[in-house]
């Protein structure tokens, strides 16, 4: 509901707004917040329900980035990023980064990461992010256990070497936050939650439902 205040069609915007703003917290806990953030944010092009390989995603990539200045509010943050989503659109970039994943898709993978580290000129993520939708639909038990609640974390690189994942499960929303080895401090990661959660709008007396680690 809180996301919908913001952006009546799209999700993206909020969330990405979300995690970005997290990170900014923990940025101007050290001393200092980079000029901007960016994060390369998958997206699923497959219709939930529709037929298709169960093992193999159907992705394109949008390229979010907000200024120090439009990182200060939530709103500011989420009108950057949405109108950033809306000229992906206008300009066709989704069908264009489509066409480039075919051309791609048969490359090695050492290859491949040639190519991006070649585009990008180096490290091309402040943090790793994915709102990944609803979790298994449907899969309320396995194996004679009943399924409480469930969260996909894929593998990411160190650095950034954090990452903030969003899913849903049985209705409800649930977080992951992730970090390797000693990126953040423990008193970096409670910054990073309690930022995450108000700008979700969790309650104080949030209790449950994330995974860290």
């Amino acid at each position: 509901a809180r996301s919908r205040s913001f952006s009546e069609v799209l999700n993206l915007p909020f969330q990405l707004a979300c995690a970005m703003r997290a990170h900014r917290a923990v940025f101007q806990h050290r001393g200092g917040v980079p000029e901007s953030l960016l994060c390369s944010v998958p997206i699923q092009t497959r219709r939930p329900g529709a037929a298709g390989p169960i093992f193999q995603n159907h992705l394109r990539m949008f390229f979010g980035q907000c200024l120090r200045e439009e990182l200060r509010t939530l709103e500011g943050a989420v009108s950057s990023i949405a109108a950033q989503h809306q000229r992906y659109l206008k300009d066709g970039l989704d069908k264009a980064f489509d066409e480039l994943m075919n051309v791609m898709r048969p490359v090695p993978p050492g290859i491949y990461m040639k190519f991006v580290s070649w585009r990008m000129k180096g490290l091309f993520n402040s943090f790793f992010h994915s709102d990944t939708g609803e979790f298994a639909p449907g899969l309320t038990a396995f194996l004679g256990a009943p399924v409480r609640t469930a969260c996909h974390i894929p593998g990411f690189t160190s650095p950034p070497g954090t990452g903030l994942f969003v899913n849903e499960k049985h209705g409800r929303l649930v977080l992951a936050a992730c970090w390797r080895g000693n990126v953040l401090s423990e008193r970096e990661r409670a910054i990073l939650w309690e930022r995450w959660l108000a700008d979700l709008g969790a309650t104080p007396a949030f209790t449950g439902g994330w995974l860290a680690g």
